[in-house]
């Protein structure tokens, strides 16, 4: 599991080409899927994400701080992060799942 450093760009907003240079930067990220394998379907990812996500953080503390959630289905990967109100301070969870096993690459959150 990789780490990658928290950043403040949740304030502002979160795009998916951000998201992709994250999945770039944590894994062996190639433009096109895969096509050796068949990979898990888009809503089985973001369960094993969740799940993930609950099990470290807690339930209610990310439903009530951080949905909506945004999710990028970028090449084999899944990336999945919470995002901030208006006015709120502090950090949100990232998670990237690899949809070709359903395995947590990377997950960490922002203080």
């Amino acid at each position: 599991m990789v780490t990658l450093p928290s950043c403040s760009l949740w304030k502002i907003g979160f795009n998916e080409e951000f998201a992709k240079g994250q999945v770039e930067q944590a894994t062996d990220y190639t433009e096109q899927p895969d096509s050796n394998y068949n990979l898990i379907s888009k809503q089985k990812a973001v369960k094993v994400a969740k799940k993930e996500i609950y099990t470290t953080y807690g339930y209610w503390d990310i439903n009530k701080r951080e949905r909506p959630f945004n999710k990028y289905f970028i090449g084999d990967y899944l990336h999945m992060s919470g995002s901030l109100r208006k006015g709120w301070k502090g950090g949100v969870f990232i998670i990237i799942v690899d949809r070709k096993d359903g395995q947590i690459v990377s997950q960490y959150h922002g203080k």
